[in-house]
């Protein structure tokens, strides 16, 4: 089923009233209480000429098509049901009774045999479970990719967690909607500085390594030809240190900027870290043991000791298309290799 999701979800405004109604219609004596997800579609269904939104209004109009084609199977093959109905008046009944189709109304629902709703209700189920359940695995998707705390993701967990036929209703996809575009705007907002600091820390990782393999260079036998560079390797890095800082104190600026409020990842606020990256340049000229594994956020234990290393993206696939809109914050190429790398020996890739 093609989604009536947006293509490029927009941050959220406050609900108006064109927001689908909540509040059921009144009964009469003679209509039946609906299953969840029926009860929604006739409360949409009733109010929905230019009352609701026009991604709800795509979806009313589509399964009010198929209830009323699964209305005329059934009149066809229901002899109880059109008994029913005998004695009430056909222009109650029928919007066309040549191709019998029927008005959809609560006292109309209620004359049909009993085992007919719930494959009414089945039909609205099983398309809007496929649509919610997108939203929901794109959301914990975000989540993820904009590492965010253990009480952001509580937060929302809540809020999804409805899997009883409730929580697939029209009104709650609805709600989804807003949820989801809410934290599309966070990932466009927060991903180029989360990207742009997590391969900045691979550069200085490796730095902390290159230094680490190379402590004795100095004294080591056939070093000559490395040496002669290294001074020059060494101020570009530092350079490039200094200049990286820059960038990703502007695009934490620049995020929070947008979203009015601290960007922090995992829970923390990563101004902090750059404060102790920048702190740690006192020393750097001469040995990169200044720069400490401890002030990286995104560093995780390798396999035995000093195998530490910078944890891979957490894009999740299907939200690639969002780094790429006009409207998300680009991020910048990562730092590049300093000059001389080659020569002493200092290579690796940006994943």
């Amino acid at each position: 089923m093609k989604s009536a999701q947006p293509k490029t979800p927009v941050k959220p405004v406050a609900a108006t009233s064109k927001t689908p109604s909540k509040t059921p219609t009144t009964r009469t004596e003679h209509e039946k209480p609906l299953p969840p997800c029926l009860e929604d579609f006739i409360i949409q269904y009733d109010s929905e000429k230019g009352t609701i939104e026009p991604w709800a209004q795509e979806l009313v109009h589509k399964f009010a098509e198929q209830i009323k084609e699964k209305i005329r199977v059934h009149w066809k093959d229901s002899a109880k049901t059109r008994r029913m109905f005998t004695n009430v008046q056909a222009d109650t009944v029928w919007e066309d009774e040549s191709t019998k189709t029927m008005i959809l109304s609560r006292r109309n629902f209620g004359l049909f045999e009993a085992g007919f709703i719930p494959s009414l209700e089945e039909s609205i189920l099983s398309e809007m479970k496929v649509l919610i359940e997108k939203i929901r695995s794109d959301l914990r998707g975000i989540l993820g990719s904009c590492y965010c705390s253990e009480s952001e993701v509580s937060e929302v967990e809540r809020s999804i967690s409805n899997k009883e036929p409730s929580g697939y209703s029209i009104a709650e996809y609805g709600r989804h909607l807003e949820l989801f575009n809410k934290w599309v705007f966070e990932f466009k907002s927060r991903y180029a500085a989360i990207e742009y600091c997590r391969k900045r820390e691979q550069f200085i990782l490796q730095c902390i390594k290159w230094e680490e393999q190379n402590k004795n260079l100095v004294t080591a036998k056939g070093t000559s030809s490395i040496l002669r560079w290294v001074p020059q390797f060494r101020n570009d890095v530092i350079k490039i240190y200094k200049e990286s800082s820059v960038v990703a104190t502007k695009l934490l600026a620049d995020a929070e900027s947008r979203l009015g409020k601290p960007v922090l990842f995992n829970g923390v606020s990563y101004s902090e870290f750059l404060k102790k990256q920048e702190a740690q340049l006192s020393r750097a000229k001469t040995s990169f043991a200044s720069f400490k594994v401890e002030n990286l956020l995104f560093v995780k234990a390798g396999e035995g000791e000093g195998q530490e290393t910078i944890s891979t993206s957490t894009l999740d696939p299907a939200l690639e298309q969002y780094t790429k809109a006009s409207d998300a914050l680009p991020a910048p190429s990562p730092p590049p290799m300093p000059l001389y790398a080659a020569e002493v020996k200092f290579q690796f890739e940006y994943h």
